[in-house]
């Protein structure tokens, strides 16, 4: 593979520089978000860089062209793009959409991936969804907005900032690099024997968040049997009918949510399919024993009591 170097830069995009972006720092990591009345088609230039970047989607989607293709970002996605890669984000009218970027220097990047045995020569940028390996998804967005709090957090030194940095690669690599990915066979909590249409289906609530948004009609769809053939073999497997276990999912959903992204609570409703805020609030209280408000104060202070409300901006 082409070293950085030799990469040639068309027209006149634009190449950032880590020494501008985060001068003397061993990595760079910002919040970036859009709100359904805001997106209006704003856009991330295209441009380059010098250094390893990865973008770890929390809510929504949008389009991003790279390398002179054009693919979707969506809910869950962790990218990983190299020194020299070209791309740019346009935003969707009336979608939200949330995620993490973090830039890291090049030579401590190398230095990382040296001591891991992990190899850094890839032909192409490297695109994972999270939401196909059971847990990755809450993994990934907890080490993601840990670097960012950190990285927020100006008492924090360069040494302790190259710690986390190493935490977060440590924590990326299984889903970056098949060497060393983790055994993440499962049958998305179901028994043994349970047929292969409703691990199927119930994988895709898991996986899909438009789907779980949607509820039950596309929980039958994907099954392909009829609603009371769904919910009998579903109710033998999980000793839950079909509402209660799209619920639980919805309400897994919104706690991630509330605790990656500065969504308004009501908007989290709305994203995970509650079309009624009461109901939201009844059932998120019966599961948690707690408040959507609470349970995300909670969770901010328990990674960061003193930077809790200037990350997440009073929007609880």
């Amino acid at each position: 593979m082409a070293s950085f170097r030799d990469r040639p830069i068309s027209g006149n995009i634009r190449c950032l520089r880590f020494e501008n972006v985060a001068p003397g720092r061993p990595y760079h990591a910002a919040l970036s978000i859009t709100r359904e009345s805001s997106a209006r088609g704003f856009r991330v230039t295209e441009h380059s860089h010098d250094f390893y970047e990865m973008i770890f989607v929390l809510v929504g989607d949008a389009i991003h062209g790279l390398n002179g293709t054009t693919t979707m970002l969506r809910e869950g996605e962790l990218t990983l793009l190299q020194p020299g890669d070209r791309h740019f984000i346009r935003f969707q009218t009336g979608r939200f959409f949330h995620y993490i970027n973090i830039a890291i220097d090049a030579e401590m990047w190398r230095n990382f991936h040296d001591l891991a045995g992990i190899g850094t020569n890839r032909d192409a940028p490297v695109i994972v969804s999270t939401t196909n390996i059971n847990g990755a998804t809450d993994e990934c967005a907890s080490a993601f907005r840990h670097a960012l709090v950190l990285f927020q957090d100006t008492q924090m030194t360069n040494a302790a900032l190259r710690t986390e940095a190493c935490r977060l690669l440590a924590t990326v690599a299984p889903w970056l690099f098949p060497s060393v990915q983790k055994d993440t066979t499962h049958n998305a909590g179901l028994p043994d024997g349970t047929p292969g249409w409703l691990i199927g289906a119930c994988a895709k609530l898991r996986h899909d968040s438009n789907a779980l948004r949607c509820g039950l009609p596309a929980f039958v769809a994907e099954a392909g049997v009829t609603r009371t053939h769904l919910a009998r073999i579903l109710k033998a497997a999980t000793n839950q009918t079909p509402t209660e276990y799209i619920n639980r999912l919805r309400l897994e959903h919104a706690a991630r949510l509330l605790t990656t992204t500065t969504l308004s609570i009501l908007d989290i409703a709305g994203e995970c399919g509650f079309g009624q805020p009461a109901y939201f609030y009844r059932l998120f209280g019966a599961r948690f024993q707690t408040s959507p408000h609470a349970y995300r104060i909670a969770a901010a202070r328990r990674v960061s009591p003193e930077r809790t409300r200037k990350t997440f901006g009073g929007t609880f």
